[in-house]
């Protein structure tokens, strides 16, 4: 399973350039573009923030948000591809509205549509290996460091039971001077079982596997593959 997330800012002013991935090229005004185009993903998402839209309510904003980017999927001859659109909540003020709120309900609402998607190949289509592809070139200052959190925190779960690879691009910075700009692959990896090691909610921290004894070990091991055979089959 092939997946592709890509975040994006507002697309109203982006310019047209040539970008180059591997042996292909593709004119327009995203990178996301020649990455479709080298990867060819299963699934393409596109992760928005609802400070693009206008509106008199939350969910109008976050339509309005949706519809931009749709017309922009559109004229950017990417609609063939069917990408998803995910809006997500964004804080500051914007165009004389402000949008209150904390940076991390981004990140909070983001890993549970991701837990959700993977959790739906996982039931369904009983997928154990998936290549994800991250796309960090557009969206605005903390919009691709907390989707690469996130997925990277979700994609260390799902190692857990999966064989799962991470490939994140980043292209040149554009210029008026640069016609051609490179798509660059920031990390290449394959992603490592690891569960949450922050503190819980009683404050107990996870305890590093080679503090516990065999038996220790081998006993959550049971109750840990009993909680995934009751959860994902």
């Amino acid at each position: 399973m092939k997946i592709l997330v890509a975040t994006w800012g507002d697309p109203t002013n982006w310019s047209e350039v040539t970008y180059r991935l591997d042996n292909n090229e593709f004119k327009g005004k995203t990178s996301l573009g020649v990455i479709l185009k080298s990867v060819n993903p299963d699934i393409t998402i596109i992760v928005g923030i609802d400070t693009i839209g206008e509106g008199k309510n939350i969910q109008e904003i976050k339509n309005k948000a949706e519809e931009l980017l749709k017309g922009k999927i559109n004229e950017f001859g990417l609609a063939e591809f069917n990408p998803i659109i995910w809006i997500l909540p964004g804080v500051g003020q914007f165009r004389g509205k402000i949008f209150e709120g904390e940076m991390t309900d981004f990140y909070y609402l983001l890993l549970k549509k991701l837990a959700n998607l993977f959790l739906k190949f996982l039931k369904e289509k009983k997928e154990k290996e998936f290549e994800v592809y991250l796309d960090i070139t557009h969206g605005i200052n903390y919009m691709p460091l907390l989707t690469y959190k996130a997925l990277r925190d979700i994609l260390a779960i799902l190692a857990m039971t999966s064989k799962v690879f991470l490939k994140v691009y980043n292209s040149d910075p554009f210029t008026r001077e640069a016609p051609l700009l490179k798509v660059n692959v920031v990390e290449e990896v394959n992603v490592k079982p690891s569960p949450p090691r922050e503190i819980s909610e009683n404050t107990k921290i996870l305890i590093p596997s080679k503090y516990l004894s065999s038996e220790e070990k081998k006993s959550i091991g049971k109750t840990v593959y009993k909680e995934l055979a009751i959860n994902i089959d």
